[in-house]
């Protein structure tokens, strides 16, 4: 049986990633009545990290409030969950609880708090413990940092964020714009090639984050699930695109330039299967061919510097942390590595 979690430090959010259990409900037809009397699973590695699932999980944890506040803010730092719903006991002998539904399947201005991550408002009255359930659905990585605060430490949590990513936003901006100057000055279309990967991995970055739901498409939730389906495969294939022309694969090696477009294929693939609602299946097949694509780029570049061609040199050096950034972030999907900064965003 699950401990109570106490809450007595106001000076900073509490990550809960510990005395939390999980239920597992393989027909997403379950409802709260039903759910409180099951048996619960115990998390033993950290903050929950379910991978891909087609079920819905439910997530139980008791919290004691031993500080003199009693309204709190409970941050779900994972913007591209689908469905989460928060319930709260307010009679648990006649099941009647209080709820709240958010989720990117919703309209983004429907939220009591127009921020990525999913903040819901909690009073904990002092030295009362009570338990609170999440209903979790989602196409992608069911991965769930949770954390609990007062209102003003979840704020600064997520002001320092915000800055955070705005200073990698302003300087992904500006290589955009810095490279087509280049482009229009000499004329060389690996530049173009290059415009287009940075254009698309911020899209793919900034959507694991929820701020194009945010920002671009608020009206459109369908954009928002199918996003982190197709930016992802477009960033490979925009990246083996560039790759053939600032290298040159073609005039070096036929066989590895048409390797490329076969790696490109699957990523296609992939993307036709999130709208056959192959979702868990297009998920996989994305994430082995990103690695497989990781690995392919590094032997290519190797392959072109032993050739003579000296600029693949600058290529190797520039993507090689990137790329096995790419690999550490997916084997974080796998749950191979676990979740945590370092995994989180090294992409």
């Amino acid at each position: 049986m699950a401990q109570v979690i106490l809450f007595d430090d106001l000076t900073e959010p509490k990550l809960l990633n510990s005395n939390l259990s999980y239920f597992q409900d393989t027909t997403s037809k379950m409802k709260i009545g039903q759910i409180v009397v099951r048996d619960f699973t115990p998390i033993t590695s950290g903050f929950p990290n379910f991978g891909i699932s087609n079920s819905t999980f439910w997530i139980k944890f008791t919290v004691k409030n031993t500080s003199e506040d009693s309204l709190f803010i409970l941050n779900l730092a994972a913007p591209t969950l689908d469905r989460v719903s928060l319930f709260i006991p307010i009679d648990i002998e006649s099941n009647n609880f209080s709820s709240v539904l958010l989720g990117e399947e919703l309209l983004f201005n429907q939220r009591a708090y127009l921020d990525p991550n999913y903040l819901f408002d909690i009073v904990l009255l002092k030295n009362v413990p009570k338990t609170i359930y999440f209903k979790i659905k989602s196409k992608e990585a069911i991965q769930l940092p949770i954390y609990l605060g007062t209102k003003n430490t979840i704020f600064n949590q997520l002001k320092k964020r915000d800055i955070l990513s705005g200073i990698y936003f302003g300087i992904m901006i500006a290589m955009i714009f810095y490279n087509l100057f280049v482009y229009f000055s000499v004329r060389d279309k690996s530049y173009i090639y290059y415009v287009v990967y940075i254009i698309l991995i911020l899209l793919t970055q900034t959507s694991l984050q929820g701020y194009p739901f945010q920002y671009l498409w608020p009206s459109f939730p369908e954009i928002a699930q199918y996003s982190l389906f197709i930016f992802p495969s477009l960033v490979g294939i925009a990246s083996l695109l560039f790759m053939n022309v600032f290298l040159h694969i073609k005039s070096f090696n036929v066989s590895l330039y048409r390797y490329s477009y076969v790696f490109s294929t699957v990523y296609i693939f992939s993307i036709i299967l999130a709208f056959f609602n192959q979702f868990k299946l297009s998920f996989l097949v994305m994430e082995f061919n990103a690695i497989c694509v990781s690995i392919f780029m590094l032997i290519t570049s190797i392959y072109i510097i032993r050739r003579g061609y000296y600029p693949a040199r600058y290529f190797l050096a520039a993507w090689s942390v990137f790329l096995i950034g790419v690999i550490i972030y997916i084997l974080k999907d796998l749950e191979i590595l676990p979740y945590n900064n370092l995994t989180r965003y090294t992409m």
